[in-house]
């Protein structure tokens, strides 16, 4: 009987392994996911008999980077919902091609990131800071957290905030770049202390092409007189 031993770094981590030992066997089997239009790590063994392996898939691309490792790309069609897709894992010599695996695997959307202003959590409590804290920080910026990032098991994704709105008080500010921060600043400056200011929606460009709105309920109530950000 063949040994053979799959390891997919992907959500939540995925392992199939078969042994023998006195023509007993051991098998863990469960359905796990890919990523949709990403790339999701895979490393493979299979046995010494064969040169060489590889994995087709249905519905999707993958990339080879070295005899038992690569990358799978689910990308069948416009991605939206719950879907499946087979994976084969294929292994070669001179005179055999055998097909050792099959799994299937649902194919999910990444998760929304979180949204950052500065490095803060906008979804934390953010009158535990000063106005000069929380608007004098920086930017926004959509990225997973590290307990996140070691869920998912993908470290290289990143999101584009492609535009974002605001509230200040009942003035709405909408924003596209960096460089429209300043009308946020500016109208925050100006506004009378206990003012209320909202974050509201964000729209996000992801590393699978897609654009996602994430919605969020965030409030700040200004700390300074209006003309000044509190230290």
């Amino acid at each position: 009987m063949k040994s053979l031993c799959v390891i997919l770094t992907v959500l939540p981590i995925f392992s199939l392994c078969q042994a023998e030992k006195n023509f007993s066997t051991v098998s863990l089997t469960e359905r796990r996911a890919l990523f949709w239009n990403v790339r999701n790590y895979i490393e493979f063994v299979v046995p010494e008999i064969y040169d060489s392996a590889y994995v087709s898939m249905i519905g999707g691309d993958f990339i080879s980077r070295d005899f038992n490792f690569g990358y799978i790309i689910p990308k069948d069609e416009r991605f939206n919902g719950l879907r499946g897709t087979t994976i084969f894992l294929i292994a070669t010599n001179d005179t055999l091609l055998d097909t050792v695996m099959v799994r299937d695997f649902d194919v999910v959307r990444l998760p929304d990131p979180k949204i950052y202003f500065g490095g803060i959590d906008l979804q934390s409590n953010l009158d535990v800071h000063s106005d000069y804290v929380l608007f004098g920080a920086g930017n926004f910026t959509a990225e997973y957290n590290i307990p996140l990032i070691k869920i998912i098991g993908i470290n290289d994704i990143h999101f584009t905030i492609k535009s974002w709105t605001a509230h200040v008080g009942d003035v709405a500010v909408q924003g596209r770049d960096v460089n429209s921060m300043t009308h946020l600043i500016a109208a925050v400056t100006e506004a009378k202390k206990g003012t209320l200011i909202k974050f509201t929606s964000f729209e996000v460009l992801g590393p699978d092409g897609t654009v996602r709105i994430i919605t969020i309920n965030a409030t700040y109530l200004k700390k300074g007189k209006q003309g000044t950000l509190s230290k």
